[in-house]
């Protein structure tokens, strides 16, 4: 559903991206990787990016701009400047990230930000449906141990030995520098004689071009091989790629695992490939045997013991023994036949150690030469045993050394499946509509449900908007606020392409404005700064107004939420200011705005074009605690919090004739006002998880 990508990435393309950071970012590269690294951002791939250790802001506007170039859309950063509106996504984006164990997946998220694209919001629900779908094939139990076998850490796995290398040419010399690993030993020789410093070592492995000068002159020394350089590091240092598969065999382990005993699905991962591989790792190198000096100690004692036994059974005189001690047993016949008959006793014990025995005389001594000798072969033969094995799974190996990749991106996508699945489990995608405002049945805020312990004690929302302006009115602690913030939250899910608790239609918005009340002692600064961020608002729209008279744009759509505006200044003035403010909005086109004031009676006079809704304390319960239906009533002006205070305090103070003073003057006073707008009810329909 995706547009290819044509165009290489270009790092300078980045929007807020400096020429500054572009260059470390080369830096860290490498001319030679910076192509394949700009490969990698185009398949949405950020291990390497995230591996620099950049500003995270720098790593978020990579990320957004390259999601942007893959799927053809547009972020809309309008929606969250808004000082009230960025921390309640913030806050969204927190809660979310808790539900990742991978931290890439964390960083990742900043690519479900905002947007105003219908096709990318869409996309974006198709993959939070796979998750729920995903999430629901497995029970808590397998959920948590499927999760743990995705944290399985990448170990370092190092060279056992030091690796002598040799080159003769300066070049060879400065690109092998770069790239090995620091247990090599990298010489460039300048002079032939040079190499009588490094011909003791077990094996040298001496990498060589077509102008190498003194190749030919080593090369068919026993233990020396000649690597011709073809710019491939794995030719000369083979281990390497071992090295790299053993350091996430773990990884590879448990993505075999959760294919096998979880029936994840392994695209694009080639599961005979997989196997392979793991088979492989898992095979012991050839065993060479070394011959230990306490076995030759042990045998050469199990020897004399045995020269004793023979020479006892014979019938000489002490001198003529001590003659034969120290004979060559070469110049007496008998000796040759004690020493013939003790070596075949012993070769049923081990022939091999046999042969590192020394019977010049009579009482056996330990060869150590011929030690010596044996040591140094077993030494070479062992390193070209190691070197053969490497240079086998390289050459294997070397074209599916992207599995380490895949298999990483597998565990990620695991990791976002079982995590956002199991979080918006139970859960509606919203409708986006284009011709309808906002709308919800039984609705309930995430963050809220995120917070409390019981989610029944959280009670769900059935509201609609049809009307471009509405007022809310109501009780104090009502919970007007909390439904300006439900309404915020619900929106930003639907453009981030979440899902939502609840059932609910929301229209695309570009802009949301989100004004909070101000608490203790305003002076004239907030007043100021509350009508220069009004004026902005509407400034913009008459801007854009006059665009879309010469048919060159749209007009964006902007929803306003106020929350006891009235506050900011002096209550004879707030009425006029609320009321004009409206009115001003009401020309300005595309501006929807939901108000929350406690100014009912005198907005309803002033503002004939908007809907006026209340939250209502309807009454008090049997321990005198004000009883609040949080769901709006649409088109009336809600019964206030003071006049059941007044009613909560008479009845608590049955002898207190000022309470039933109060009582009576403010149930007097009391009237029910409904709205001059007329309503229709609008209810969203029911949106199951797409099952995929």
């Amino acid at each position: 559903n995706s547009a290819i990508l044509t165009i290489t990435m270009d790092l300078h393309q980045i929007p807020r991206i400096g020429a500054k950071t572009i260059s470390l970012i080369e830096e860290k590269i490498g001319e030679k990787s910076l192509h394949s690294f700009c490969k990698e951002l185009e398949n949405l791939q950020f291990s390497s990016l995230f591996s620099m250790q950049l500003e995270s802001k720098v790593e978020q506007e990579i990320i957004k701009h390259c999601y942007e170039k893959k799927y053809q859309f547009k972020y809309s950063s309008s929606l969250i400047q808004n000082a009230a509106v960025k921390k309640l996504f913030q806050e969204l984006a927190s809660v979310l990230r808790r539900q990742f164990l991978l931290e890439n997946n964390k960083k990742e998220l900043i690519a479900f930000s905002p947007t105003s694209s219908k096709s990318e919001i869409a996309r974006r629900q198709e993959l939070i449906s796979k998750a729920v779908s995903f999430s629901s094939n497995y029970t808590e139990e397998q959920r948590k141990i499927i999760q743990k076998l995705l944290q399985k850490p990448v170990s370092k796995v190092n060279l056992k030995e030091e690796i002598i290398i040799l080159c003769d040419e300066e070049f060879v010399f400065k690109t092998l520098k770069l790239v090995l690993p620091k247990k090599a030993l990298l010489i460039c020789l300048k002079n032939k004689d040079e190499f009588k410093h490094y011909h003791q070592y077990d094996l040298i492995r001496y990498v060589y071009s077509d102008e190498s000068k003194f190749i030919c002159d080593f090369e068919g020394a026993t233990n020396v091989i000649g690597i011709n350089w073809k710019d491939n590091i794995y030719d000369v240092v083979p281990e390497m790629l071992e090295q790299e598969f053993q350091g996430h065999k773990g990884q590879l382990e448990n993505v075999l695992k959760l294919m096998i005993d979880y029936n994840v699905p392994s695209e694009p991962l080639n599961r005979e490939i997989l196997e392979s591989v793991l088979n492989r790792l898992e095979l012991d190198t050839a065993v060479i045997k070394v011959v230990s000096r306490e076995d030759l100690e042990a045998l050469r004692k199990l020897a004399e013991s045995h020269v004793e036994t023979e020479l006892g059974k014979l019938q000489i005189s002490g001198t003529e023994l001590l003659k034969l001690l120290t004979s060559p047993v070469s110049e007496h016949l008998l000796l040759r036949k004690v020493v013939e008959t003790v070596q075949e006793r012993l070769s049923h014990e081990d022939k091999d150690l046999v042969n590192y025995l020394n019977f010049e005389t009579i009482l056996p001594e330990i060869d150590e030469d011929r030690v010596i000798s044996m040591e140094k072969e077993i030494s070479l033969r062992r390193a070209e045993s190691a070197f053969e094995r490497s240079c086998d799974f390289a050459q294997r190996f070397l074209s599916q050394k992207g599995l380490i990749l895949s298999a990483q991106r597998f565990l990620e996508r695991v990791d976002f499946l079982i995590g956002l699945g199991q979080y918006f489990s139970g859960s509606s995608l919203p409708r986006i509509t284009s011709h309808k405002q906002f709308s919800c049945m039984n609705l309930q805020s995430q963050l809220l449900l995120n917070k409390v312990k019981d989610p029944e004690s959280i009670q769900a929302i059935t509201y609609y908007l049809d009307n471009q302006q509405t007022i809310l009115t109501g009780a104090n602690s009502g919970g007007k606020t909390s439904l300006l913030q439900l309404l915020c939250e619900t929106q930003l899910l639907a453009q981030m392409g979440l899902m939502v608790k609840g059932v609910c239609q929301v229209p695309l918005y570009d802009n949301i404005h989100f004004f909070t009340k101000s608490s203790g002692t305003v002076g004239s600064g907030a007043f100021e700064t509350t009508l220069k961020d009004l004026a902005q608002i509407a400034e913009k729209k008459n801007k854009e107004l006059t665009v879309i008279d010469s048919d060159e744009k749209e007009v964006d759509r902007s929803l306003v939420l106020l929350d006891e505006i009235e506050s900011i200044t002096e209550p004879g003035a707030a009425g006029t200011l609320i009321a004009a403010t409206l009115e001003w909005f009401k020309q300005c086109g595309d501006i929807d705005v939901v108000l929350v004031s406690h100014l009912g009676d005198v907005l309803t006079e002033l503002c004939p074009n908007a809907r006026i809704d209340g939250i209502e304390a309807v009454a008090l319960d049997d321990s005198l605690q004000l009883v609040v239906d949080r769901n709006p009533k649409i088109g009336v002006l809600a019964r206030s919090t003071p006049q059941l205070i007044v009613e909560k305090l008479a009845l608590q103070n049955a002898n207190s004739d000022y309470f039933k003073f109060l009582q009576k003057k403010m149930s007097a006073g009391k009237k029910e006002i409904k709205s001059n707008v007329t309503t229709t009810q609008v209810v969203p329909e029911p949106r199951k998880s797409v099952v995929v």
